[in-house]
């Protein structure tokens, strides 16, 4: 299946499956309750979808798709004002993924882990809709760190989207700290492997 979801009845159960994930988590969201929530016959998802694996990939593109808009839109901004500094790229880069991740909470670490299951289904998962935000943030670092090939800032780029998800899964929590102060710390840290 391409990214493109097959017409109204897709988007009646990604609406449906996100509603059922908001509120019962992963473990929630089976086929049955996700179809009894869009008011749909229970094959729907086998026909629209091609069964419920598929279902979750296209509901983390769909999920994924705003983050990278915005994404995009941020940077361009900086760009377009000229200058922008790596710490200013970082936080344009990885505020819009926290802000999904504040509204769906623990059901996104957990989407985040259930899918994709290799490098094959991260590129239809969510890989295919975040590239072009990550393309774009490529093009924008190239000349803030212009001693670093291209190749090795795509490496620090994963690293740091590899840091970032362990953060949104919960790896690491600490609390004493806010959410606030753990987002700056998580910035500062990635910001400066990302320059180092």
């Amino acid at each position: 299946m391409t990214d493109r979801v097959v017409g109204e009845q897709g988007d009646v159960l990604l609406d449906a499956a996100e509603r059922v994930l908001l509120a019962e988590g992963l473990p929630g969201l089976s086929v049955r309750r996700v179809t009894a929530e869009a008011g749909v016959n229970v094959a729907a998802v086998n026909y629209v979808f091609g069964g419920k694996d598929a279902l979750l990939r296209a509901l983390l593109r769909r999920l994924l798709r705003p983050v990278t808009e915005e994404r995009i839109s941020r940077i361009d901004t900086l760009v377009a004002a000229g200058h922008p500094t790596v710490a200013e790229l970082v936080e344009a880069f990885v505020e819009p993924l926290m802000t999904l991740h504040q509204r769906l909470g623990s059901q996104f670490g957990e989407l985040l882990v259930r899918l994709p299951q290799d490098e094959d289904q991260l590129r239809t998962s969510g890989g295919s809709a975040l590239e072009p935000g990550i393309e774009r943030m490529l093009d924008a670092l190239a000349p803030v760190l212009p001693d670093l090939p291209r190749d090795i800032l795509r490496l620090r780029l994963g690293m740091l989207i590899g840091t970032v998800i362990a953060y949104t899964v919960g790896v690491v929590r600490l609390e004493s700290l806010d959410e606030s102060a753990e987002l700056k710390e998580l910035l500062a840290f990635v910001t400066a492997g990302l320059a180092a």
